[in-house]
């Protein structure tokens, strides 16, 4: 749900733990504390990254029914910190699509 809404509040760049989200990939959780995107398995703590507008991508997720505000209000740890640089990795598995000729 985070990463939906960092994507509809304009994100041009996310990834979860240096893993890049990109249109192909699957977020599933597997546990409490792991989840798998694009195939690999990444353990808790998450570390979200977004380029993007900060006031509108903090707005999205703190604001009134956010979703980092919905799991401060469930009891888990939520950090934001902006940063001016940030470092989002490049995708480098090929894209394979099943419908598409």
């Amino acid at each position: 749900m985070i990463v939906n809404s960092l994507k509809e509040a304009g994100a041009e760049a996310i990834c979860i733990n240096n893993e890049r989200i990109v249109n192909m990939s699957d977020i599933v959780l597997i546990r409490d504390t792991i989840i798998r995107v694009n195939q690999q398995r990444i353990f808790a703590p998450y570390v979200i990254k977004a380029i993007g507008n900060q006031t509108y991508l903090e707005s999205a997720l703190l604001g009134n029914g956010g979703e980092a505000d919905k799991l401060k209000k469930l009891g888990h740890d939520v950090v934001i910190e902006k940063e001016n640089k940030i470092e989002i990795p490049s995708y480098n598995k090929e894209q394979k699509a099943k419908y598409i000729e």
